[in-house]
């Protein structure tokens, strides 16, 4: 199960969702083996507990652009080296169309919320 990462307020939480849920849907369909699937999950909860822990812990003095893009970034980088891990001759095409596509919906992300301010106390 995803951990849940916090926001910075309501549309920034719906953002994440989103881009989560799309994640998370796409690697369950191009992974056949629910072990490699759990392992997945296992590495994106590290990453979203790091965003948790950014929030509470640096937000202050971090830069707020960071922990905007650290989920989206991390999730970049972590995506690209699991489907290579996966890849093989009979899902070639299709892995390469979901590291595509999965990195632009990340572009996508940071876009949408890069303008969102802190409404939430810190």
């Amino acid at each position: 199960m995803l951990l849940k990462p916090i926001s910075i307020n309501y549309q920034h939480e719906i953002a994440l969702q989103v881009y989560l849920d799309m994640i998370t849907t796409s690697i369950k369909d191009v992974t056949k083996n629910e072990e490699k699937y759990k392992d997945f999950i296992d590495v994106a909860n590290i990453i979203i507990e790091h965003h948790n822990n950014y929030r509470k812990d640096v937000l202050v003095l971090a830069n707020y652009q960071d922990f905007i893009s650290l989920i989206p970034t991390h999730f970049t980088a972590m995506l690209n080296g699991y489907l290579t891990g996966i890849e093989n001759e009979n899902n070639k095409n299709s892995v390469r169309l979901y590291k595509h596509l999965l990195s632009e919906e990340a572009y996508n992300f940071i876009d949408k919320v890069q303008h969102i301010e802190i409404e939430q106390d810190i």
